[in-house]
């Protein structure tokens, strides 16, 4: 029987300390040697594979300047960032025409896995504050939290929950099945020129359920979103909900791609918000 021992050659791109080792070859059995023979060819110097690996990242380490320590076996760090150019003409001439380059969305984000699906995430903001008549903004650049939960996968039959600063039931759904023009413009109940009664997150507890053919959000928050004053001094809770039927389904994965699979869903979408923006007034929609 041959005795077949694998080596990798020692590229000599790579300046690597590592020890070698010579062999030699029997002309008739193939077989492999350490030592020379009679019979036996030198083939040349080799390297063993763990020993390229182990030296090589030895010396990857020492180069390295900037260290990542993390108590999680992965972090996942990524970050979204939309530019844009507004041009608006105005046909009253007592209001200025606007030419602006905006970042319309610039988010830095990390989550921690501490397994395949449960992980704890934090995501960053940052935005302009654009200067109008009578306001105090000055068009300084502000750093906001946007998002900051655990997810916890699976603690109810097909739901988790995200626990903190989490997600409102319905725009970041929104975003991702249906609403793809999110560079250019918020959603509709969030923009300040449309309906402007919800934003996309807030202090809070969101349930998600997701089966083929229903998902589900269903949460419980202190109201008014995570850039807004009022939420410090509500007494009351805000309860919001989202049921949405997948008539087609959801496919294998459970991620469907809208400009290539076909699907149809029919949503349901509340929010009973008390105090709603310290008006003494309850803001009850669907």
């Amino acid at each position: 029987m041959k005795r077949v021992i694998t080596f990798a050659f020692l590229a000599a791109s790579m300046s690597i300390n590592a020890t070698t080792i010579k062999l030699y070859q029997d002309k008739e059995t193939g077989a492999i040697y350490t030592k020379p023979a009679q019979n036996r060819i030198e083939l040349g110097e080799f390297v063993s594979k763990d020993e390229i690996e182990k030296t090589a990242i030895s010396k990857i380490k020492k180069e390295l300047k900037t260290k990542v320590y993390s108590k999680v076996p992965k972090l996942k760090i990524n970050g979204v960032h939309y530019l844009g150019f507004t041009h608006i003409n105005y046909e009253n001439s007592s209001s200025d025409d606007i030419n602006r380059f905006e970042t319309r969305r610039n988010y830095l984000q990390v989550k921690a896995y501490w397994n395949k699906k449960d992980y704890a995430r934090i995501t960053l903001d940052t935005f302009q504050q654009y200067k109008s008549t009578g306001s105090k903004d000055d068009g300084s650049w502000l750093v906001r939290l946007k998002y900051a939960y655990i997810y916890l996968d699976n603690i109810l039959p097909y739901t988790g929950i995200e626990f903190g600063q989490a997600h409102r039931p319905w725009i970041d759904w929104e975003e991702h099945h249906g609403w793809w023009y999110r560079s250019i413009a918020k959603t509709f109940i969030e923009e300040k020129n449309g309906a402007h009664l919800t934003n996309s997150a807030d202090l809070g507890v969101n349930f998600k359920t997701k089966t083929t053919y229903f998902s589900s959000e269903i949460g419980v928050y202190n109201g008014e979103g995570y850039h807004d004053s009022t939420a410090a001094t509500n007494k009351e809770l805000s309860f919001e909900a989202r049921l949405t039927g997948h008539i087609l389904g959801t496919g294998k994965d459970g991620h469907l791609d809208p400009t290539q699979d076909s699907y149809a869903d029919v949503s349901f979408l509340m929010q009973h918000s008390p105090n709603h923006k310290n008006e003494n007034i309850t803001l009850n929609w669907y």
